[in-house]
């Protein structure tokens, strides 16, 4: 990944946005936790911050120094209001809204499923009667009708809503995973991560400054 470092903290004010709206009104969406969940998956791979101060502070080391600055900054402040708010932010139940959102598109999917089952159920059921139903039975034109009607139904209608209902219930599902497997402490872990290597840079390159080794 390309790295930028004033995005870095730009994305992080983004979800100390998220949070702070959720401290004031104990309401997040599973949009606003995936977002959450995004910064982590987005910058868990501290190695490429590490291998941009390298060569930052080999080919410009004042440009390199501003944008840690800036980052230890942003990382700090961050860790400051995460630690004054702690409780709070571990109310967040990443695991039981993720499964609560999913959860209705699997009830969907069940639905249409049980309604295209019982549909094909009847058609059977009326097939086997037609099959040994004279065409001159009484009952044989209503059945006959309710059968190729069902099976109308369950080719065009109830089959196709089990298909698109399921696919759509797994790309969720797929989607919002990782939400279900986050906790807001892995976030905190990330952030500390960050700062730490930004105060690295920054004492590396005061030491270069001051004719020390970095």
């Amino acid at each position: 990944m390309q790295m930028n470092i004033p995005q870095i903290s730009e994305d992080l004010q983004s979800v100390r946005t998220l949070l702070e709206e959720y401290i004031q009104t104990r309401r997040i969406d599973i949009v606003q936790e995936r977002a959450i969940v995004d910064f982590f998956i987005k910058y868990q791979e501290t190695n490429d911050v590490v291998s941009y101060a390298v060569n930052g502070i080999r080919t410009d080391a004042d440009k390199t120094f501003v944008e840690f600055s800036g980052l230890h900054r942003y990382t700090q402040a961050f860790l400051d209001f995460y630690e004054a708010n702690d409780t709070s932010l571990k109310s967040i139940d990443f695991k039981g809204d993720s499964q609560k959102y999913i959860k209705v598109f699997e009830d969907a999917n069940k639905q249409a499923a049980a309604e295209a089952t019982a549909t094909w159920k009847r058609i059977l059921e009326l097939s086997n009667l037609l099959d040994y139903m004279m065409e001159s039975d009484e009952r044989y034109p209503s059945m006959r009708k309710e059968c190729d009607e069902k099976e109308e139904q369950y080719y065009h209608v109830l089959q196709p809503l089990v298909d698109r209902t399921f696919a759509e219930y797994k790309a969720k599902e797929s989607y919002f995973a990782p939400v279900f497997y986050f906790n807001i402490e892995m976030l905190y872990l990330i952030v500390y991560k960050i700062n730490e290597i930004a105060k690295s840079v920054i004492s590396d390159i005061d030491n270069l400054r001051k004719g020390g080794q970095a």
